[in-house]
């Protein structure tokens, strides 16, 4: 999502939208013991150079990813101290 706008109407900010599911299932396959979504939004500069605007996105999905994955383990630790 394109949201920072300049004098020439061109965007200078974007968000990009990350979700993931996830399922704990236990080895008898019924039903799952936790059923999540986590999603998150992160940010980056549009840049005048293609290249470095590429960059900027990939190193925003890159950090949305392990922040997902950081909140994922975390779901799973709580699920697991509550329930042994």
């Amino acid at each position: 999502e394109e949201l920072g706008i300049d004098k020439t109407d061109s965007a200078v900010r974007a968000n990009l939208f990350i979700t993931a599911n996830f399922s704990l299932v236990p080895a008898s396959g019924d039903e799952p013991l936790l059923d999540r979504r986590v999603g998150l939004i992160t940010s980056y500069n549009i840049l005048l150079d293609e290249f470095a605007t590429l960059t900027a996105q990939n190193d925003a999905r890159e950090r949305a990813l392990r922040q997902i994955g950081s909140d994922i383990r975390t779901q799973l630790a709580l699920y697991f101290s509550r329930n042994g």
